[in-house]
């Protein structure tokens, strides 16, 4: 028999992913973003010691320290993307920039075609620098 509080649950599920795939589409519908792989290096977070590592587009972060993409998702390993012009490839003025894991990445790709070029799998740990 379901409950009240059942119904509750799976309606809040139900919102959440509706939400979800709303948000999905306002970044990537129409949209196409590339990997930034120009990006490398190690950089310092200014309010701890800690410090993000870049490796042609991927990073990680260390622990404690996280991220936050803009659908709201948290962690500390991910790739940065730039928009591009969905015509030709080629990168759109002013320059929007973003962080999303992987797994977004491959929804993104997957359902909206808006990642351009290829989606390097991700790797557990950063390069020894």
């Amino acid at each position: 028999m379901t409950t009240a509080e059942d119904l509750a649950i799976r309606s809040r599920s139900d919102s959440l992913r509706a939400a979800r795939a709303f948000r999905m589409g306002e970044w990537f519908a129409g949209r196409k973003w590339r990997i930034v792989t120009e990006i490398s290096g190690t950089i310092k977070l200014p309010e701890s010691e800690k410090s993000i590592t870049y490796d042609h587009g991927e990073f990680w972060i260390e622990a404690p320290a996280s991220f936050q993409t803009p659908l709201g998702h948290i962690g500390r390993q991910g790739f940065t993307v730039r928009e591009v012009d969905p015509a030709d490839g080629t990168d759109l003025e002013p320059i929007t920039l973003a962080s999303f894991g992987y797994t977004t990445l491959v929804k993104a790709r997957d359902q909206y075609d808006a990642i351009q070029g290829e989606l390097p799998a991700p790797r557990r740990k950063a390069p020894a620098t």
